[in-house]
């Protein structure tokens, strides 16, 4: 585990490093209460990154596909790696299951299951960016 002196974790947050998993928060990323982190093989949070409460950042799940034999029992997924972006937000009780990109924001009680792109702001279940940041307007326009 790597956890920048700089970086601000809540009361009651879990980190869950999985077999070989390896967790990295960097400088002033905040973790807010409750907050869940699992990596079976790794889950980065960037810099600046800000988690509200009761978010959940998991990189593997139980795999189902033998039906006689209970999820809890079988063999966990291949782990894909998780990175959220320097300077996104995720909001409170949101799911992550897929890489953030810098400066998006997750809205609230969102499941994000695929990559979500640099400075966009994704939201629903599943997440869908919504809005994506204009640099020559300087503007959030919406997605559509």
């Amino acid at each position: 585990m790597n956890i920048a002196d700089s970086a601000k974790i809540r009361k009651d947050v879990r980190l869950d490093e999985l077999g070989d998993g390896k967790i990295v928060i960097k400088h002033n990323a905040a973790i807010g209460e409750r907050s869940i982190i699992a990596a079976n093989e790794s889950v980065v949070i960037g810099e600046f990154a800000m988690l509200a409460p009761n978010v959940y950042i998991c990189d593997t799940d139980h795999g189902y596909e033998d039906i006689l034999t209970p999820p809890m029992c079988q063999p966990l997924r291949k782990p894909r790696p998780i990175v959220l972006g320097n300077n996104c937000w995720v909001g409170i009780n949101c799911v992550i299951l897929a890489s953030v990109g810098k400066g998006s924001v997750i809205g609230a009680n969102s499941v994000v299951t695929k990559d979500i792109p640099d400075y966009c702001v994704a939201v629903g279940q599943p997440a869908k960016c919504v809005k994506r940041y204009n640099f020559n307007n300087k503007l959030w326009e919406k997605v559509k």
